[in-house]
């Protein structure tokens, strides 16, 4: 398994139920559907606290941009716009000069953390 070179941590609070994040998830898509530099793509509900975090790893930057370039265009994301308000993003990683330019030109607030990899391992 390849080690992802940037990793993008959403917090969302729900709006609607869990179940309603859970349908508008975009995972199930993406997997078949979604931009090839994905990695790994994991939503969390926490039902109880109102919290819906997701955690998405790409190869790169440049693969995250694309991804949110196709990701915004889908009606999942309408659907789990409705569902959760994302509250704020933390990026880490290749920060490539497409993610800049890309993240200021959207509406997300990123805390744009980036950096090289220090130390790490990805189980296969």
């Amino acid at each position: 398994m390849q080690m992802p070179a940037f990793t993008m941590l959403n917090h969302h609070a729900r709006c609607a139920g869990a179940d309603a994040f859970r349908a508008a998830a975009l995972a199930r898509r993406l997997r078949g559907e979604g931009e090839p530099g994905i990695i790994c793509c994991r939503r969390f509900v926490n039902a109880g606290a109102g919290r819906a975090p997701g955690v998405v790893d790409h190869r790169g930057g440049a693969a995250r941009m694309r991804h949110h370039g196709l990701a915004m265009a889908r009606p999942e994301m309408q659907a789990k716009a409705r569902a959760a308000r994302l509250e704020r993003s933390a990026c880490a990683g290749d920060v490539s000069p497409a993610v800049p330019d890309g993240l200021a030109a959207s509406s997300m607030q990123v805390e744009p953390a980036g950096g090289c990899k220090a130390a790490g391992f990805v189980r296969g």
